[in-house]
């Protein structure tokens, strides 16, 4: 009789387990592709005759006019020649450029 008891209780017990890890493991199913992101078809699509910005596309005359890719970023210029680094706070940027 007790082994009865006992088939039951693991029966009982075994079952949503081993559906909790079904669920938990999507069943061996493998997860579904992410959606395709195509940069370049996006990119042909913009007409520009100037500088396309890389990171943000947008057009501008130089690729020292494009904006930051973070809207926390300031620009940040380095040297006479205008080019430009994006960092949170240009002090860092700032030491940096006289060091060299």
């Amino acid at each position: 009789m007790r082994s009865v008891y006992a088939l039951a209780f693991l029966v009982a017990f075994a079952t949503p387990t081993l559906a909790f890890f079904e669920q938990f493991f999507h069943q061996g199913q493998a997860p579904p592709p992410p959606p395709a992101f195509n940069l370049e078809a996006q990119r042909d699509a913009i007409s520009c005759a100037e500088y396309l910005c890389p990171m943000s596309l947008e057009c501008r005359p130089s690729p020292a006019d494009c904006s930051c890719p973070s809207s926390v970023d300031k620009k940040c210029v380095v040297g006479d020649e205008g080019a430009f680094v994006c960092a949170r706070s240009c002090e860092g940027v700032n030491e940096a450029a006289r060091g060299i």
